[in-house]
């Protein structure tokens, strides 16, 4: 019982130094702080998301012919249609 508590604890430990080496901007060392910090940065990125969304949304509804493209696979699809269309 002692063993899987130390475990669950060493899990624990190593998880909150993964987190305080991925976020940025640590106010403090302890835990609790670590943790708001962390959502604070999340909520950063997913307003940072949304921005950049909301601006490919606009640029799309601005010129209907220009489509946003967000992977590597659908521009590779649309240059692939294009040429097809081309050599037609």
């Amino acid at each position: 019982m002692l063993r899987q508590r130390d475990r669950g604890e060493r899990k624990l430990t190593r998880g909150f130094m993964l987190l305080r080496a991925v976020v940025p901007n640590i106010t403090k060392v302890d835990k609790v702080s670590l943790m708001g910090d962390a959502i604070a940065y999340i909520n950063e990125i997913q307003n940072k998301l949304k921005d950049i969304k909301t601006e490919n949304e606009k640029q799309a509804s601005s010129n209907p012919m220009e489509m946003v493209l967000e992977t590597k696979d659908q521009k590779k699809e649309y240059l692939r249609l294009i040429l097809r269309s081309n050599l037609q």
